[in-house]
């Protein structure tokens, strides 16, 4: 929040407000012309129809396939027509250029829209994210309430979008703690199983369910459970009681954690800078591979390069991601919003920007070969959470090109 706020008065303190859109399908427009839609009755039945009867559709519900796009047409509409008064200044909405579900409110003036952004307003369906100083929050607030039917805001502490939001002085928590509590559980291992036996149909239901619900965790708030997940998510198709184990192991790690999460800390505008870290986990081809000479590897580098932690023991090779082919690499990488003073022999916070762990697209025939995908694959994320930072903040489309500079290339060398 610190590094947004543009031009606010010193004590209109940035907070976070969050509201849900009530029936947000049914406060949009009606159906085209021309387009009959009945709807059977529920079997109790609606006051003053007779059993049988029709009900005609008038407007879009949840469940057609047309809904979501007309109601994003919808909240686009009414983005658009707030207005927000103030300093005697009219502000209205514009879209963000890098990601069009977040709003902008800039000052509108002849025709226009001019200056750097005084507040944000994240859309998720029909939940609506507000980032703001206390005041413009305000403001924004009764602007959106008086186009979207929004009972009340929550500000500080919120929900929103299955994660809770906790603003304090010195540190915004993003945390989903309900979450792993209602969703999270443990499978049921038959008793005796060996591990190498293939579980029955109803345990790899309950599996894929459980992965799942990790996933998600793992995607919003829980980067330490990214590469167990994906690991686990490569196996649930047809997995072993070896792997349904490890499901367990995830599931308890997260439920152990779950008051931890994302952790946002104050950085000085001139210090803010941007670190990656990545890593590769090179899945090997196998040892007695006969058809590729080129692929075949010595007793030693099979042994190196077998990966002794999660689902896959000593004893077992790691699955390839592609069908005609024998290496599957595991990339991941870590993109840190950062105090640059803390490369600089120095101090500084730091906080976690955008995490990825995942199976290679593409085959390596060598360690450097994951390596470098792993590399090309964070600075990419890198590269984009700088554009999209510097957008946000102008309110304007900032390329990379345009972000970095010749003595930005200098130090990142030097580093």
């Amino acid at each position: 929040m610190q590094l947004l706020a543009n031009g606010l008065e010193a004590e209109d303190k940035w907070i976070a407000a969050a509201g849900d859109i009530q029936c947000a399908f049914l406060t949009g427009g009606y159906l085209a012309r021309g387009e009959d839609l009945f709807l059977h009755q529920p079997r109790t039945g609606f006051p003053n129809l007779l059993p049988g009867q029709l009900v005609r559709i008038k407007k879009n519900i949840f469940g057609l396939a047309t809904s979501p796009h007309e109601w994003w047409l919808d909240l686009q509409a009414g983005m658009y027509k707030a207005e927000v008064d103030y300093h005697e200044e009219t502000y209205k909405f514009d879209q963000c250029p890098l990601d069009p579900c977040i709003f902008v409110l800039k000052k509108f003036k002849y025709g226009k829209f001019e200056g750097r952004p005084l507040a944000y307003v994240g859309s998720h369906v029909d939940d609506l994210l507000i980032i703001a100083g206390k005041k413009v929050n305000k403001l924004v607030q009764g602007a959106l309430s008086s186009i979207f039917p929004i009972d009340k805001w929550e500000e500080n502490h919120l929900d929103y979008i299955g994660s809770e939001i906790i603003c304090g002085e010195n540190e915004i928590l993003v945390t989903q703690q309900k979450y792993a509590e209602t969703r999270l559980f443990t499978l049921e291992v038959p008793r005796g199983a060996d591990e190498e036996d293939q579980a029955g149909p109803d345990l790899i239901a309950d599996n894929q369910s459980l992965i799942g619900a990790l996933s998600w965790l793992s995607a919003q708030t829980r980067p330490d459970l990214t590469c167990s997940v994906s690991l686990a998510q490569q196996l649930q198709k047809a997995p072993t009681i070896a792997d349904i184990k490890f499901t367990n192991v995830i599931s308890a790690r997260a439920l152990e954690y779950k008051a931890e999460g994302l952790r946002f800390r104050p950085i000085p505008d001139a210090d803010f800078g941007i670190i990656v870290y990545h890593d590769a986990a090179w899945a090997n081809a196998l040892l007695e591979d006969e058809e590729d000479e080129d692929f075949k590897l010595t007793a030693s580098d099979h042994e190196n390069g077998l990966q002794r932690e999660g689902p896959f023991g000593s004893h077992r090779e790691r699955k390839a991601k592609r069908l005609n082919s024998k290496v599957a690499s595991q990339i991941g990488a870590l993109v840190l919003f950062a105090d640059m003073n803390s490369v600089k022999n120095g101090k500084g916070a730091f906080s976690i920007g955008d995490w990825r762990s995942r199976a290679g697209q593409r085959v390596c025939r060598s360690t450097f070969g994951a390596e470098t995908q792993a590399c090309v694959e964070g600075l990419e994320g890198a590269q984009y959470m700088r554009s999209f930072i510097e957008t946000l903040k102008d309110g304007v489309l900032r390329a990379f090109q345009e972000c970095l500079r010749i003595e930005d290339w200098q130090s990142t060398l030097q580093l």
